[in-house]
């Protein structure tokens, strides 16, 4: 079974719930996949009239704000390589739903917002290594339009959103598998990351046409988050990652500004959750030891750790900020914090 539920911000109280049998063999809860990150990995995405939760295998569902389901779409319903699940989420963008369906469906997928039809697909020729690609697309604006980019394994896709096609596209040493981390873009150029066994980043300069592998390359780096897709504020790039560490760089040289070992009462912090900017701070949540606050500065200094008492639940979602608080998800809880 699958739920959807709405929760009023300021009480806490649930205002609806919606049961939906899954649908499929969905991939087992066992090993080192599922259990992980669990079957609701994807965070719904809204235009303020609707909501569209994208649910792996059992496809992707748009529900008025009451609840009431609008439609349902099929999406893939493979499943990749290394039985992992699912865990892109859907992007709204000129009526149009997007989805990396590339694990289920071994595709990109746009649908019509108001009734879920397929405005248009994309499927490589050869899906291989791109059934890595975890993460959730893009818009990055490049002239008098945007493009839809995604990182995959050693390559990065721009697709015109409109129509479908690839208005660019770049080779890149990003991968070997499990691309998790989204595209970040701001001042004029993207930056991917990703990768295991070793991670790696790549900055091109935004725009182009074609095969931009050279003529658009900035710099590549050899740090690089696992999970978490990079915070950029003020042409630094930062993130805390799975050894424990805080990590920055400048955004413009690629070069490593600092690399911290965070300071933790207990456990050493692991992190699947990207960071936020709050205030001149970057909060980033761990998955086992708490909440941890630096400060959004090119010179390392840690100024929290928090934590809830007693919980020992496991925290992989990215927290969601608004109106002063802070909406924080783990595998039973969810929190709202604020003054």
């Amino acid at each position: 079974m699958r739920h959807v539920v709405c929760v009023d911000t300021k009480t806490g109280k649930i205002q609806w719930q919606k049961d939906i049998k899954a649908q499929g063999n969905e991939d087992q809860y066992g090993g080192m996949g599922v259990p992980e990150h669990g079957y609701s990995t994807a965070t719904p995405a809204t235009d303020g009239k609707a909501v569209y939760v994208y649910l792996g295998k059992t496809g992707l569902i748009a529900f008025d704000l009451n609840g009431r389901e609008i439609w349902r779409a099929a999406t893939g319903i493979d499943s990749s390589r290394k039985r992992w699940g699912a865990s892109a989420s859907p992007v709204l963008y000129e009526g149009k739903v997007f989805l990396n369906d590339l694990l289920r469906g071994h595709q990109i997928l746009a649908l019509n917002k108001t009734n879920g039809k397929v405005a248009w697909k994309w499927s490589p020729s050869d899906i291989g290594g791109y059934q890595d690609s975890y993460a959730t697309p893009t818009l990055v604006r490049s002239g008098d339009r945007n493009d839809l980019v995604l990182a995959v394994s050693r390559e990065i896709w721009a697709f015109d959103p409109e129509k479908g096609g690839i208005n660019w596209y770049a080779y890149t040493d990003v991968g070997g598998s499990n691309v998790s981390p989204s595209v970040i873009a701001d001042n004029g150029a993207l930056y991917a990351f990703g990768g295991y066994p070793r991670q790696s980043g790549v900055a091109l300069k935004i725009g182009g046409k074609g095969d931009i592998s050279e003529s658009h390359k900035l710099w590549t780096a050899t740090r690089s988050p696992y999970v978490p897709s990079p915070l950029y504020y003020e042409n630094h790039l930062y993130w805390m990652d799975r050894s424990g560490y805080a990590v920055c760089l400048n955004a413009k040289t690629g070069q490593e500004v600092f690399r911290e070992r965070l300071t933790s009462r207990n456990r050493t912090p692991k992190f699947y959750a990207s960071p936020v900017f709050v205030n001149g701070k970057v909060i980033s949540i761990s998955r086992n030891a708490g909440a941890f606050i630096i400060e959004a500065k090119p010179k390392f200094k840690q100024l929290a750790q928090n934590e809830f008492a007693g919980d020992r639940s496991v925290f992989n979602a990215s927290p969601a900020v608004a109106n002063n608080r802070l909406y924080l998800r783990s595998d039973t809880h969810l929190y709202c914090i604020g003054e």
